[in-house]
């Protein structure tokens, strides 16, 4: 059986690419259609849950445990704010299928004011694995808020994409240390930047080996920003592309850094390609994109 990539940032691999870390335990598995003939015992062992949030509920603060969602499981979010309120420091959420697949556990995110806003319970949490569909209208909030301060997020492996023309970010890290966001295969329609990364207090952050599409065909936005501030971190091996022409030498504004933010910032071996079929290396510098 191939491992999944997110396994690669394990401590422990466990099976199905489950990444137990020391200290940490299988908290509870989730699948909406619950219990089902033929399973295994875990199905009435009490850890069996409908919903993420209820496995979260069983994490404990800061020991990393997981909540393993099955194939086949399916959560919509309609209401405003937080779905997943019950997330605690450490906690892991991680798909058992393949990313992209229809069975792969899927998080569909259709109201205007949801977001995974994050706070000091998300420090050092990961997201892995998971498929999200995203489709609230225009004007709704980031996706993926964290609070500044939040450090050592990962998102990592997982199938993003949107259906609904938006103006919002998908990610907004107003100053978060030790990120980690590789891996993800996103396509994302808005007027707004996917990855948004501001803040001095944005340091140690690896943006790596992700395949980035921006849907939008008119005043679509860049696909990575990085504010003019003292950010650390390395943005590498990416591929980026957009549904508009970019024209001659401007390929580089896919990625875009503030002029200070270098050479705070390393950006290697990104590659950008545009809707008549264009490709180039993306190699912005200091103040404008070359």
């Amino acid at each position: 059986m191939s491992t999944p990539f997110f396994s690669n940032y394990a401590a422990i691999g466990g099976p199905n690419g489950i990444s137990i870390k020391p200290g940490g335990r299988v908290a509870a598995y989730v699948r909406s259609i619950g219990a089902q003939e033929g399973d295994d015992l875990f199905a009435n062992s009490g850890l069996l849950v409908s919903t993420v949030n209820a496995g979260l509920a069983r994490c404990r603060s800061g020991f990393n445990d997981i909540v393993y969602v099955l194939p086949g499981h399916t959560e919509t979010y309609t209401a405003a704010g937080n779905p997943w309120t019950s997330m605690v420091p450490g906690a892991q959420v991680i798909g058992a299928g393949k990313p992209g697949a229809a069975n792969n556990p899927t998080f569909v995110v259709s109201g205007n004011s949801t977001s995974f806003l994050s706070t000091s319970a998300w420090v050092g949490s990961t997201i892995a694995g998971l498929n999200f569909t995203i489709s609230p209208a225009a004007g709704a909030a980031t996706i993926f808020q964290l609070t500044a301060g939040v450090s050592g997020f990962s998102f990592v492996g997982n199938f993003v994409q949107s259906t609904t023309a938006s103006g919002f970010n998908l990610f907004g890290f107003p100053g978060n240390a030790n990120l980690v966001v590789t891996g993800n295969h996103i396509a994302f329609d808005s007027t707004a930047a996917i990855i948004n990364i501001s803040g001095t207090a944005s340091t140690n952050i690896l943006i790596q080996g992700n395949f980035i599409r921006q849907i939008q065909a008119v005043g679509g936005g860049v696909g990575i920003t990085v504010a003019n501030a003292a950010i650390t971190g390395f943005i590498a091996n990416n591929y980026l592309m957009t549904a508009t022409n970019l024209g001659a030498g401007a390929v580089g504004s896919l990625i875009t850094i503030g002029a200070s933010a270098l050479p705070g910032v390393g950006t290697f071996e990104n590659y950008g390609a545009d809707a008549t079929g264009g490709t180039g290396i993306i190699a912005p510098d200091a103040n404008a994109d070359s």
